[in-house]
Parts: C-alpha cells; sequence; structure tokens
C-alpha cells in the first residue's frame, strides 16, 4: 500500500468539505 493513495483520498476530503462549507 502506497501513502500517495491516502494523501488523495485526504485531499478529496478536504475539497469535499470545502463544498460543503462554501
Amino acid at each position: 500500500m502506497s501513502k500517495n493513495h491516502f494523501v488523495v483520498v485526504y485531499l478529496s476530503v478536504i475539497i469535499l468539505d470545502n463544498s460543503v462549507i462554501f
């Protein structure tokens, strides 16, 4: 398992969070 995949998922969650806020 590569850490890159985890980073992508983490960034996706942040982007979705921002979408909900804005």
